[in-house]
Protein backbone atom coordinates (compact mmCIF):
# COMPACT_ATOMS: atom_id res chain seq x y z
CA UNK A 1 0.00 0.00 0.00
CA UNK A 2 1.70 3.38 -1.14
CA UNK A 3 1.32 6.72 1.20
CA UNK A 4 -0.92 9.19 0.99
CA UNK A 5 0.64 12.55 0.43
CA UNK A 6 -1.31 15.20 2.27
CA UNK A 7 -0.80 18.90 0.89
CA UNK A 8 -4.07 20.86 2.43
CA UNK A 9 -3.03 22.65 5.69
CA UNK A 10 -5.86 24.23 7.80
CA UNK A 11 -2.83 25.96 9.44
CA UNK A 12 0.50 26.26 9.85
CA UNK A 13 2.87 27.80 12.77
CA UNK A 14 6.43 28.44 13.13
CA UNK A 15 9.33 29.30 15.23
CA UNK A 16 13.21 29.63 14.30
CA UNK A 17 15.32 31.17 16.25
CA UNK A 18 19.50 30.88 16.92
CA UNK A 19 20.50 27.29 18.92
CA UNK A 20 22.09 28.55 22.31
CA UNK A 21 25.29 27.25 22.91
CA UNK A 22 26.61 25.32 25.69
CA UNK A 23 29.30 26.24 28.57
CA UNK A 24 32.82 26.09 26.88
CA UNK A 25 31.21 25.70 22.98
CA UNK A 26 32.83 27.17 19.94
CA UNK A 27 30.73 29.89 18.44
CA UNK A 28 29.83 29.43 14.34
CA UNK A 29 32.65 30.27 11.92
CA UNK A 30 29.78 31.94 10.16
CA UNK A 31 26.33 32.85 9.93
CA UNK A 32 26.31 29.31 7.53
CA UNK A 33 27.30 27.19 10.38
CA UNK A 34 24.63 28.31 12.66
CA UNK A 35 22.32 25.89 14.15
CA UNK A 36 18.75 26.89 14.28
CA UNK A 37 15.88 25.87 16.82
CA UNK A 38 12.89 24.93 14.48
CA UNK A 39 9.41 24.23 15.38
CA UNK A 40 6.60 24.07 13.64
CA UNK A 41 2.89 23.30 14.85
CA UNK A 42 -0.37 23.13 12.53
CA UNK A 43 -3.39 21.15 11.23
CA UNK A 44 -3.25 19.09 8.09
CA UNK A 45 -6.47 17.83 6.31
CA UNK A 46 -6.21 13.74 6.14
CA UNK A 47 -10.05 13.04 5.14
CA UNK A 48 -9.59 9.29 5.49
CA UNK A 49 -13.06 7.14 5.57
CA UNK A 50 -13.00 3.41 7.08
CA UNK A 51 -14.57 0.69 4.44
CA UNK A 52 -17.08 -1.99 5.41
CA UNK A 53 -14.42 -4.96 5.82
CA UNK A 54 -15.68 -5.24 9.26
CA UNK A 55 -11.52 -4.15 9.86
CA UNK A 56 -9.66 -1.50 10.92
CA UNK A 57 -8.56 0.18 7.77
CA UNK A 58 -4.89 1.23 7.74
CA UNK A 59 -3.01 3.90 5.65
CA UNK A 60 0.10 5.58 5.92
CA UNK A 61 0.01 9.21 5.33
CA UNK A 62 2.85 11.62 4.73
CA UNK A 63 2.66 15.65 4.73
CA UNK A 64 5.75 18.09 4.93
CA UNK A 65 4.97 21.50 6.48
CA UNK A 66 5.93 24.81 4.71
CA UNK A 67 9.76 25.79 5.51
CA UNK A 68 10.48 27.95 2.30
CA UNK A 69 7.37 28.21 0.41
CA UNK A 70 8.08 27.31 -3.73
CA UNK A 71 11.17 26.90 -4.66
CA UNK A 72 11.41 30.16 -7.02
CA UNK A 73 13.41 33.34 -7.19
CA UNK A 74 9.95 35.07 -5.74
CA UNK A 75 9.21 33.26 -2.83
CA UNK A 76 9.72 34.91 0.69
CA UNK A 77 7.05 32.05 2.70
CA UNK A 78 8.42 30.19 5.43
CA UNK A 79 10.72 29.90 8.30
CA UNK A 80 13.97 29.76 6.34
CA UNK A 81 13.01 32.45 4.33
CA UNK A 82 12.15 34.67 7.49
CA UNK A 83 15.51 33.91 9.07
CA UNK A 84 17.59 34.15 5.92
CA UNK A 85 16.21 37.67 5.82
CA UNK A 86 16.36 38.52 9.32
CA UNK A 87 19.69 37.57 10.12
CA UNK A 88 21.26 38.50 6.87
CA UNK A 89 22.19 34.65 5.75
CA UNK A 90 24.09 35.69 2.34
CA UNK A 91 22.42 33.64 -0.20
CA UNK A 92 24.60 31.73 -3.27
CA UNK A 93 25.14 32.93 -6.94
CA UNK A 94 22.05 32.24 -9.01
CA UNK A 95 18.32 31.45 -8.50
CA UNK A 96 16.33 29.05 -6.25
CA UNK A 97 15.12 26.59 -8.05
CA UNK A 98 17.37 26.82 -10.77
CA UNK A 99 20.48 26.92 -9.38
CA UNK A 100 19.98 25.87 -5.31
CA UNK A 101 17.32 24.90 -3.21
CA UNK A 102 16.66 26.02 0.33
CA UNK A 103 17.34 23.04 2.56
CA UNK A 104 17.04 22.26 6.79
CA UNK A 105 19.59 19.63 7.70
CA UNK A 106 18.85 18.06 11.03
CA UNK A 107 21.30 17.33 13.77
CA UNK A 108 17.87 16.46 16.24
CA UNK A 109 14.27 16.10 15.87
CA UNK A 110 11.28 15.54 17.95
CA UNK A 111 7.80 14.74 15.88
CA UNK A 112 4.46 14.48 17.06
CA UNK A 113 1.17 13.64 15.24
CA UNK A 114 -2.23 13.42 16.92
CA UNK A 115 -5.87 13.71 16.21
CA UNK A 116 -7.63 16.73 15.40
CA UNK A 117 -11.09 15.76 14.22
CA UNK A 118 -13.12 13.22 13.46
CA UNK A 119 -16.70 12.52 12.43
CA UNK A 120 -18.56 9.22 12.42
CA UNK A 121 -22.26 9.10 10.33
CA UNK A 122 -25.62 7.81 11.99
CA UNK A 123 -24.94 4.72 13.84
CA UNK A 124 -21.93 3.63 15.22
CA UNK A 125 -21.04 0.28 14.53
CA UNK A 126 -17.30 -0.55 15.87
CA UNK A 127 -15.55 2.85 14.90
CA UNK A 128 -12.52 3.86 15.99
CA UNK A 129 -9.67 6.07 14.61
CA UNK A 130 -6.01 6.38 15.78
CA UNK A 131 -2.71 7.42 15.11
CA UNK A 132 -0.85 4.37 15.48
CA UNK A 133 2.81 5.85 15.21
CA UNK A 134 4.65 8.87 13.36
CA UNK A 135 8.26 9.81 12.70
CA UNK A 136 10.26 11.23 9.56
CA UNK A 137 9.97 10.84 6.16
CA UNK A 138 13.30 9.13 4.58
CA UNK A 139 15.86 11.89 4.86
CA UNK A 140 17.36 13.81 1.30
CA UNK A 141 20.87 14.37 0.44
CA UNK A 142 22.61 16.38 -1.73
CA UNK A 143 25.77 19.21 -2.25
CA UNK A 144 25.94 21.89 -0.89
CA UNK A 145 26.62 24.72 -3.47
CA UNK A 146 28.71 27.05 -1.16
CA UNK A 147 31.07 24.82 0.29
CA UNK A 148 30.43 21.74 -2.41
CA UNK A 149 30.81 19.16 -0.26
CA UNK A 150 28.19 16.44 0.52
CA UNK A 151 25.15 17.32 2.68
CA UNK A 152 22.37 14.56 4.77
CA UNK A 153 19.59 14.74 7.19
CA UNK A 154 17.81 16.98 4.87
CA UNK A 155 14.48 17.08 6.40
CA UNK A 156 11.39 16.24 4.16
CA UNK A 157 8.32 15.76 6.16
CA UNK A 158 6.20 13.68 8.76
CA UNK A 159 4.74 9.85 8.25
CA UNK A 160 2.22 9.02 10.34
CA UNK A 161 0.44 5.45 10.20
CA UNK A 162 -3.55 6.08 10.84
CA UNK A 163 -6.40 3.86 11.48
CA UNK A 164 -10.27 3.87 10.93
CA UNK A 165 -12.84 1.77 11.52
CA UNK A 166 -16.56 1.46 10.34
CA UNK A 167 -17.83 2.49 6.86
CA UNK A 168 -19.09 6.25 7.77
CA UNK A 169 -16.68 7.08 9.85
CA UNK A 170 -13.79 9.62 8.84
CA UNK A 171 -10.65 11.25 10.44
CA UNK A 172 -10.80 14.79 9.29
CA UNK A 173 -8.19 16.35 10.29
CA UNK A 174 -4.42 16.05 12.09
CA UNK A 175 -2.15 18.18 14.34
CA UNK A 176 1.18 18.19 14.81
CA UNK A 177 3.76 19.80 16.70
CA UNK A 178 7.79 19.07 15.43
CA UNK A 179 11.13 20.18 17.04
CA UNK A 180 13.83 20.37 14.95
CA UNK A 181 17.73 21.35 15.66
CA UNK A 182 19.86 21.83 12.21
CA UNK A 183 21.26 24.05 10.20
CA UNK A 184 20.18 26.19 7.03
CA UNK A 185 21.89 24.99 4.29
CA UNK A 186 21.83 25.49 -0.33
CA UNK A 187 21.76 22.37 -1.78
CA UNK A 188 22.30 21.80 -5.52
CA UNK A 189 19.22 20.90 -7.50
CA UNK A 190 19.32 17.46 -8.86
CA UNK A 191 20.36 16.89 -12.46
CA UNK A 192 17.84 14.24 -14.51
CA UNK A 193 19.90 11.80 -16.06
CA UNK A 194 19.48 12.23 -20.36
CA UNK A 195 17.47 9.97 -21.87
CA UNK A 196 19.06 7.74 -23.66
CA UNK A 197 18.58 8.35 -27.71
CA UNK A 198 17.73 5.71 -30.59
CA UNK A 199 19.25 5.75 -33.92
CA UNK A 200 16.75 7.95 -36.32
CA UNK A 201 16.37 6.79 -39.81
CA UNK A 202 12.65 8.21 -40.06
CA UNK A 203 12.19 8.73 -43.55
CA UNK A 204 14.64 5.86 -45.33
CA UNK A 205 13.98 4.04 -48.28
CA UNK A 206 13.69 0.61 -48.23
CA UNK A 207 17.15 -0.37 -49.49
CA UNK A 208 18.64 2.34 -47.49
CA UNK A 209 17.31 0.99 -44.38
CA UNK A 210 18.43 -2.54 -45.47
CA UNK A 211 21.82 -0.86 -45.91
CA UNK A 212 22.85 1.74 -43.75
CA UNK A 213 24.44 1.32 -40.25
CA UNK A 214 21.86 3.26 -38.74
CA UNK A 215 19.45 1.11 -40.28
CA UNK A 216 21.15 -2.49 -40.57
CA UNK A 217 21.17 -2.96 -36.88
CA UNK A 218 18.61 -2.15 -34.02
CA UNK A 219 19.77 -1.47 -30.52
CA UNK A 220 20.29 -4.86 -27.94
CA UNK A 221 18.04 -4.91 -25.51
CA UNK A 222 19.82 -5.67 -22.58
CA UNK A 223 18.84 -8.94 -20.48
CA UNK A 224 16.15 -9.66 -22.96
CA UNK A 225 17.90 -12.43 -24.81
CA UNK A 226 17.21 -10.53 -28.20
CA UNK A 227 21.05 -9.61 -29.75
CA UNK A 228 21.49 -7.34 -32.64
CA UNK A 229 19.77 -8.86 -35.75
CA UNK A 230 19.83 -7.34 -39.55
CA UNK A 231 16.22 -5.75 -40.42
CA UNK A 232 16.35 -7.97 -43.63
CA UNK A 233 15.02 -11.33 -42.91
CA UNK A 234 13.91 -14.36 -44.87
CA UNK A 235 10.38 -14.43 -44.91
CA UNK A 236 8.58 -18.32 -44.77
CA UNK A 237 5.16 -19.29 -45.46
CA UNK A 238 3.77 -19.31 -42.08
CA UNK A 239 6.61 -18.43 -39.99
CA UNK A 240 6.76 -15.28 -37.69
CA UNK A 241 9.21 -12.84 -39.12
CA UNK A 242 10.98 -12.58 -35.90
CA UNK A 243 12.07 -16.06 -34.87
CA UNK A 244 12.89 -14.50 -31.27
CA UNK A 245 9.54 -13.00 -30.39
CA UNK A 246 6.78 -14.54 -28.11
CA UNK A 247 4.19 -12.95 -30.29
CA UNK A 248 1.41 -13.98 -32.68
CA UNK A 249 2.10 -15.62 -35.56
CA UNK A 250 3.08 -12.94 -37.85
CA UNK A 251 4.31 -11.66 -40.98
CA UNK A 252 4.12 -14.04 -43.87
CA UNK A 253 5.58 -14.50 -47.45
CA UNK A 254 3.91 -11.99 -49.16
CA UNK A 255 4.11 -14.26 -52.81
CA UNK A 256 2.22 -17.05 -50.84
CA UNK A 257 -1.88 -16.79 -51.72
CA UNK A 258 -2.91 -17.88 -47.87
CA UNK A 259 -0.73 -14.92 -46.74
CA UNK A 260 -2.67 -12.38 -49.09
CA UNK A 261 -5.92 -13.97 -48.03
CA UNK A 262 -5.61 -14.16 -44.35
CA UNK A 263 -3.79 -10.89 -44.67
CA UNK A 264 -6.65 -7.39 -44.06
CA UNK A 265 -6.50 -4.82 -46.63
CA UNK A 266 -4.51 -1.96 -45.68
CA UNK A 267 -6.14 1.25 -46.07
CA UNK A 268 -5.62 3.53 -49.13
CA UNK A 269 -2.80 6.10 -48.76
CA UNK A 270 -0.98 4.43 -46.54
CA UNK A 271 2.65 3.32 -47.62
CA UNK A 272 6.09 1.86 -47.02
CA UNK A 273 7.87 4.97 -45.70
CA UNK A 274 5.42 5.36 -42.86
CA UNK A 275 5.46 1.60 -41.51
CA UNK A 276 9.67 1.46 -41.75
CA UNK A 277 9.39 5.26 -39.59
CA UNK A 278 7.30 3.52 -37.10
CA UNK A 279 9.16 0.27 -36.65
CA UNK A 280 12.65 2.69 -36.18
CA UNK A 281 11.01 5.46 -33.86
CA UNK A 282 10.09 2.11 -31.21
CA UNK A 283 12.52 2.59 -27.90
CA UNK A 284 14.69 -0.22 -26.72
CA UNK A 285 11.99 -1.71 -24.62
CA UNK A 286 11.32 -5.47 -23.54
CA UNK A 287 8.32 -5.82 -26.22
CA UNK A 288 10.01 -3.79 -29.03
CA UNK A 289 11.11 -6.99 -31.13
CA UNK A 290 7.67 -8.09 -31.24
CA UNK A 291 5.88 -4.65 -32.41
CA UNK A 292 8.91 -4.53 -34.76
CA UNK A 293 7.84 -7.67 -36.26
CA UNK A 294 4.09 -6.40 -36.50
CA UNK A 295 5.63 -3.54 -38.47
CA UNK A 296 6.78 -5.57 -40.53
CA UNK A 297 3.38 -7.35 -41.41
CA UNK A 298 1.39 -4.16 -42.19
CA UNK A 299 4.54 -3.68 -44.38
CA UNK A 300 3.26 -7.13 -46.52
CA UNK A 301 -0.42 -5.83 -46.54
CA UNK A 302 0.98 -2.67 -47.87
CA UNK A 303 2.73 -4.89 -51.23
CA UNK A 304 -0.77 -6.65 -51.17
CA UNK A 305 -2.73 -3.62 -51.45
CA UNK A 306 -0.47 -2.26 -54.09
CA UNK A 307 -1.01 -5.26 -56.30
CA UNK A 308 -4.58 -5.21 -56.10
CA UNK A 309 -4.26 -1.53 -56.79
CA UNK A 310 -2.51 -2.18 -60.23
CA UNK A 311 -4.60 -4.84 -61.03
CA UNK A 312 -2.83 -7.88 -59.56
CA UNK A 313 -4.12 -10.38 -57.37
Amino acid sequence: MSDLNLTNFAGQNWLITPAALALGESPPKSIRDQKWLLVLSGVVVANLQGDDSGTWRHQTVSFAPDLAGADDPTSTAGPLNWAISRYSIPKPAGSVGTQYLIRFSLDEWSPFVSLGSVFDQAQSINAGFAVDVWRPHHFGSGTNVVTGQPVNNLFTGINADLAVSDSDAWLYRLSYNITLLGKIVFVAVPQVPPVPRVPNVVGLSEKEARTTPAGRRLPSLPGSGHDRQPLRRRRQCGQPVSQRGNGPEQGFNNHDPRAREAAPPLPVGSGRRETVAAGVRLSATPGMWEQFAQVRVIDSYFYRWRAIHRGGT
